[in-house]
């Protein structure tokens, strides 16, 4: 399969906003989600209709109920005071409370969005079930659907003050992408999506404070200072 490493102008968003919970959690989510949105951008925009589905995948799903999300919403608060407060802290997201936080979140289903997350050995396994026409507008892909899985390490630079992916693997509608063209999609994802959490709300705060960004211990850990 080629790759076209020719990026396409960033998408304009739809309906998405700051998710139920806080603008806080998009970013949080971001780093999980939209990484994996825009590393399939450039592998799919030249050949956008072979790989893709007319029909979603099936997604599993997770809710741990009001408890797991309580919880998990408590941290995001405190996490956000924190943040605006310029003071040092440190969050930790298991997989099940992230996974709770997408179920409670009617912006997914809103978009027919379908995300499950797992972390384990210090890697983030994504899988991914969305409409094409959520980032492009092009009439031929109305009623496509992307269904992908990656799996993928999480790194932070706190001098370029960059998160960086670590792509291991890349299954776009059932399809492996060969492990040689990692490599170089990775380095042309990294600054886009830096970019694009740059432009989220929180985005530049949360990645201007941050000391360390990664998955660490079966969670996603983030410490701001």
């Amino acid at each position: 399969m080629s790759v076209s490493l020719t990026p396409p102008a960033a998408p304009k968003k739809k309906g998405m906003g700051c998710l139920a919970c806080g603008c806080v959690v998009l970013v949080l989510l971001a780093f999980l989600f939209f990484g994996l949105v825009a590393s399939l951008t450039y592998v799919l925009y030249a050949q956008i209709l072979s790989h893709t589905s007319a029909e979603p995948s099936t997604v599993q799903t997770f809710d741990g109920g009001d408890d797991v999300y309580n919880s998990a919403k408590q941290k995001l608060s405190d996490f956000d005071h924190d943040l605006h407060a310029h003071l040092a802290a440190t969050i930790h997201l298991s997989a099940d409370e992230i996974n709770t936080l997408i179920a409670h979140t009617p912006d997914f289903d809103k978009n027919k969005i379908h995300l499950f997350v797992t972390m384990a050995h210090g890697e983030a396994t994504t899988q991914i079930s969305l409409p094409v026409e959520l980032f492009t507008r092009h009439y031929l892909f109305k009623g496509r659907y992307l269904n992908a899985e990656t799996t993928f390490g999480l790194n932070f630079d706190s001098t370029a003050k960059m998160v960086l992916l670590d792509l291991q693997a890349l299954q776009i509608n059932g399809e492996d992408l060969p492990k040689d063209n990692l490599p170089l999609i990775q380095t042309e994802l990294n600054p886009g999506l830096n970019q694009m959490l740059q432009g989220l709300p929180d985005g530049k705060s949360i990645l201007d404070q941050a000391k360390s960004i990664e998955i660490k211990d079966n969670e996603l850990v983030i410490e701001i200072q």
